[in-house]
């Protein structure tokens, strides 16, 4: 509960894709595959040509065991940046 009441407040202070990048790195660690999205999905919305972003989205839903969008999140990143193959080597 206490997440999402910092979220919620991040969220209202404005954008901060940085931030948001690491604390998304954070909930990914600590198991918290939903708040994770919900900062990448987040940053997608300001920044919908990032391939960083779709890669880390990628990480976060190969963590959680959802493979076949972590797959299709990989293959928007290679289609926006495709040098972005080196993240895979």
């Amino acid at each position: 509960q206490r997440e999402i009441t910092i979220y919620e407040g991040i969220l209202a202070g404005g954008y901060d894709e940085e931030f948001l990048l690491r604390r998304a790195d954070r909930f990914r660690q600590l198991g918290l595959f939903e708040l994770a999205l919900a900062d990448i999905d987040f940053a997608l919305e300001n920044n919908p040509e990032s391939a960083e972003l779709f890669l880390r989205r990628g990480v976060i839903l190969h963590s959680a065991g959802q493979y076949p969008d972590a797959v299709d999140s990989f293959t928007d990143a290679l289609e926006i940046e495709p040098s972005a193959i080196g993240f895979f080597n």
